[in-house]
């Protein structure tokens, strides 16, 4: 029950419990602290006292309708902000002991660390690909017939001097005819399109063109706009 008010969730196995503790809740109850080992993990006495340890502290298991609204939850809140899964399961967690929710095991929570996220991303991708419109897409399908520029584009700058300079300075004129505006991206984490763009430099022509037409436009807008000074062209800009 000590474990369960702390932690949030139940012990899988007595191990779980530092010796120290269960030798000073033993003390607390006057019993032994060897009799820890006697009780059984399975069967009807454990789910009984589960039962009665969530009546106490009013909780509930995490089940199916709740993943859904977990997920939901972590597409609209926490994926707009964050993108370390690490982060998000444990967003997800702090949820749970808010709401009352015995945190999900470890397949449930990637099932709704993996749900947030691509709910997140499915509505994102609709989003900016409403922001760009039809001629800016348009531009942005034909990159993949040109895969050179593209390659250019996805290249990083070469050391400082006035041939990068030059270099980058075309790089900029490309992406600008493609009409990008700053409005694409308002309002987003700089970490969100960082996030993309990176995703963006590791695929080849073929990779963008086997994504859904948001995710596509999505990912190649993040990799051409130089919308903010810490964009791929913002060295030159100082």
């Amino acid at each position: 029950m000590k474990f369960y008010e702390i932690e949030g969730w139940f012990l899988a196995y007595p191990e779980e419990i530092p010796a120290a503790a269960v030798q000073y809740v033993a003390s607390l109850v006057e019993v032994e602290p060897e009799l820890l080992a006697k009780y059984s993990w399975r069967g009807r006495t454990i789910e009984r006292d589960r039962a009665r340890i969530r009546r106490r502290f009013g909780t509930h298991p995490a089940s199916g309708d709740v993943e859904e609204r977990l997920a939901q939850w972590l597409a609209d809140k926490v994926c707009p902000i964050a993108t370390n899964r690490d982060r998000l399961a444990e967003a997800v967690r702090e949820r749970c002991r808010s709401a009352g929710i015995e945190p999900p095991s470890s397949g449930q929570l990637e099932r709704v660390v993996n749900s947030g996220c691509r709910r997140f991303e499915e509505a994102f991708a609709e989003q900016v690909m409403a922001r760009l419109g039809p001629a800016v897409c348009a531009r942005l399908e034909e990159l993949l017939g040109r895969p050179h520029v593209l390659a250019e584009l996805k290249a990083g700058p070469g050391p400082l001097g006035l041939d990068t300079l030059l270099v980058e300075i075309g790089k900029l004129a490309t992406a600008r005819t493609l009409g990008l505006g700053e409005a694409v991206f308002a309002e987003i984490s700089d970490q969100i399109v960082a996030a993309w763009r990176g995703r963006a430099m590791r695929m080849y022509p073929s990779d963008f063109e086997a994504r859904r037409p948001p995710v596509r436009y999505t990912l190649l807008a993040a990799l051409c706009w130089t919308g903010r000074p810490n964009s791929w062209t913002g060295w030159w800009n100082c």
